[in-house]
């Protein structure tokens, strides 16, 4: 029996030292939940109260400054939002049931610009294109023709808001001079959201230059939202807290009042009093989070009744592991739309800047004229009677085929009975309304022309030429527009690379197409397909009509199908035709033939080009071998090309007594090649040369690529 082992350990406190000193990698540690992606984690619920508190102030402080800075701007709003409305009133009429017409030259305008710009922006469901920003290859080329075909579906078929929120924004911006969308991806909605911001909820330091929206250290967007939504968000981890009622009135922009006048709302409305509506404000700004004495950009959200912080957000891009890329340079969420830049300034000009004085001018002349008009047709009715006539009573009236007794001679009549005389419009007033009817027109260019009412009849080329011009201003502002609009798409580009699933289907008319993330790679700009220069369905067709013209008669082009086929698709396109692709299906393209045998072609360089097929190199092919028979053939072409015998198409060179004779191609020849061979001039077989040498240069560069690992 063995004896018992001596313990080193003389208490229990000795056996508790020694476990506390091992090394702590060695204790299992707990299972951990899966962890939110660091721009989805709410930043507030880990900072203390009272600097959450400190956020919030300086949040609310900088937002009221900005809002001071755009007060000015917001009663100019007013007056040209009456104008659109037409609800302009007389400050001072001359009577009760004075004239109160309104001339809607602000209102055609914005309206001819909104219907245009649609249309230059939509002309069909496919509005956007992915272009290569990189190496333009093959495989970069389908991978465009995938996005953008999914691009087209995102936005055009499944999401229904995006052609509408554009619709207003055409409409907003030349009223304005300004609209803005936002795009973010809604990770509660797991989805790529683009909403539209009005110029008015989007509070900016209005006193800056002409600056980008980029360069803005901070914006603030106004959102008005129901108490019960702010619950869900709170409740689904959005949110820290639900958001209060709001009460107040000061931050409701003051050209809100005209609106809502327009819309049939005003203050004992019971939603606007009861405690629906909250106020939270989405500040794009810079913290120092982490005291280094840097801003660095965040997004918080802050209740405006509370005073509350609902949550912080970061504002930049990390990677897999949540560490800062690009040096935590921000991300701009917001893309500004502009009518007419503001060379000093950020806010843009609209029709409403423009139009505005002229507007107000032409309706009070068209009142003034409608006055007097009315004036010297009713007015000249009425008449003076003196007491001196005798008649009795305060009123007096004429009755048509009767006469009337009065107490005084009839000679005395004239002497004490005045009828009224007022003078018609005066011809000033017309010169000037019809003056500043032109001037409007001129700088709306929205003449009868324009709205396809012509005064007069025109030659088509006269009137083409007119269009044109007329249209200058409306193709300058959608140009930029057009840049705006590329800006944005590259944002839903930017989250499809980072959001999208592995995989996606979606249906372009009747192809199902496959699309996945790979496919969004950082080698593409997205650009909206639009030509700003012809605006007009007849500017389109014209041109697509000239296109076809030259490529039919064009010698180069007269015989390709592609070439054919896209003239003719363009051309239908401008028609607005339906079912194009059933219409004209597309050229089927010879696809190049595989030769392994390099003497069957050489002789195909040789033969005459309708009798020769389209081949072309392949990687796999022993490139070697085809070079030395290359090698081979020139040298026997320049040496002795009379006593050289060409193979027959299609054959393989054939032994003579089983063995291939040398110096020679093949024994078994074709007599009208080798005639052809012998009445070659000496440029002609200099071109056969060069493009056999050309071949050549193919198969050295593949196998070049593939001895380099490429």
């Amino acid at each position: 029996m063995s004896e018992p082992m001596e313990s080193q350990f003389e208490s229990p406190d000795d056996i508790i030292e020694i476990v506390d000193e091992q090394p702590q990698e060695l204790v299992p540690a707990a299972p951990q939940g899966p962890q939110l992606p660091l721009e989805e984690v709410n930043l507030a619920e880990d900072l203390d109260p009272e600097e959450l508190k400190e956020i919030a102030e300086k949040v609310l402080k900088d937002y009221a400054l900005d809002l001071e800075s755009c007060s000015a701007r917001e009663e100019q709003k007013k007056t040209y939002l009456s104008l659109f409305y037409q609800s302009d009133k007389a400050e001072n009429p001359p009577w009760d049931g004075a004239s109160e017409e309104s001339i809607p030259v602000l209102t055609e305008a914005i309206n001819q610009f909104q219907s245009r710009s649609y249309k230059a922006f939509f002309p069909n469901r496919q509005f956007l294109a992915a272009m290569p920003s990189g190496e333009s290859n093959a495989e970069a080329r389908e991978r465009s023709e995938r996005v953008a075909a999914h691009m087209n579906f995102q936005l055009g078929v499944k999401d229904r808001n995006y052609k509408r929120i554009k619709n207003q924004m055409f409409m907003a911006c030349a009223l304005h001079g300004n609209d803005f969308t936002k795009v973010y991806f809604d990770h509660l909605k797991r989805r790529v959201v683009i909403e539209r911001v009005r110029e008015q909820d989007l509070i900016v330091p209005y006193h800056v230059g002409p600056v980008s929206i980029e360069e803005l250290e901070r914006k603030t967007q106004v959102k008005f939202c129901s108490v019960n939504n702010t619950k869900i968000l709170k409740k689904m981890g959005f949110y820290s807290e639900s958001a209060m009622p709001y009460t107040g009135i000061e931050d409701i922009a003051s050209s809100q009042d005209v609106v809502d006048e327009q819309q049939g709302i005003d203050d004992t409305n019971p939603y606007q009093e009861s405690d629906h509506q909250a106020l939270v404000l989405e500040q794009h700004c810079l913290l120092d989070l982490d005291d280094d004495g840097i801003g660095e950009p965040y997004i918080v959200w802050v209740c405006k009744q509370s005073r509350k912080v609902l949550r912080i957000q970061i504002r930049y891009e990390v990677d897999e592991y949540g560490a800062p890329t690009k040096g935590k340079e921000p991300l701009e969420y917001f893309t500004h739309y502009q009518f007419l830049p503001n060379p000093d300034g950020f806010l843009g000009f609209g029709f409403g800047f423009l139009l505005a004085k002229i507007n107000l001018a032409l309706n009070k002349l068209t009142r003034m004229f409608i006055d007097s008009g009315e004036l010297s047709t009713v007015g000249n009715l009425t008449y003076l009677i003196s007491d001196a006539l005798g008649i009795p009573g305060d009123k007096f009236e004429l009755k048509m085929g009767k006469g009337i007794k009065i107490p005084r001679a009839v000679d005395d009549i004239k002497k004490h009975f005045m009828k009224l005389d007022f003078q018609g419009p005066n011809p000033a007033i017309q010169a000037s309304i019809t003056y500043l009817q032109e001037v409007a027109q001129r700088l709306s260019s929205s003449s009868d022309i324009m709205a396809g009412q012509p005064d007069k009849v025109y030659q088509p080329q006269a009137l083409l030429s007119m269009l044109e011009q007329g249209l200058q201003l409306y193709s300058s502002v959608q140009e930029f527009m057009g840049h705006s609009m590329e800006d944005e798409l590259q944002k839903v580009y930017r989250l499809n690379a980072k959001y999208l699933q592995s995989e996606e289907y979606f249906s372009d008319g009747d192809k199902q197409i496959q699309v996945t993330k790979e496919d969004y790679q950082d080698d593409f700009r997205i650009v909206p397909i639009f030509d700003p220069k012809y605006a007009t369905r007849s500017q389109k067709l014209a041109k697509a009509q000239a296109e076809m013209e030259f490529i039919m008669q064009f010698p180069l082009t007269a015989q390709n199908p592609q070439s054919l086929y896209l003239a003719g698709k363009r051309y239908l396109e401008a028609l607005d035709a339906e079912g194009i692709d059933e219409l004209l299906p597309p050229p089927q393209i010879p696809q190049p033939a595989r030769i392994d045998d390099q003497n069957l072609e050489n002789a195909y360089f040789i033969a005459p080009p309708d009798k020769r097929p389209l081949f072309d190199v392949f990687p796999d092919q022993d490139h070697v071998k085809h070079i030395e028979q290359i090698d081979k053939f020139i040298a026997q072409f320049l040496d002795k090309a009379e006593a050289m015998e060409i193979p027959l198409m299609g054959d393989e060179p054939k032994k003579k007594e089983g063995k291939q004779e040398t110096g020679k191609v093949g024994t078994a020849g074709d007599p009208g090649v080798k005639r052809l061979v012998q009445s070659m001039s000496t440029e002609q077989k200099e071109e056969i040369i060069a493009n056999l040498l050309r071949h050549r240069a193919m198969h050295l560069s593949i196998m070049f690529g593939q001895l380099n690992g490429a």
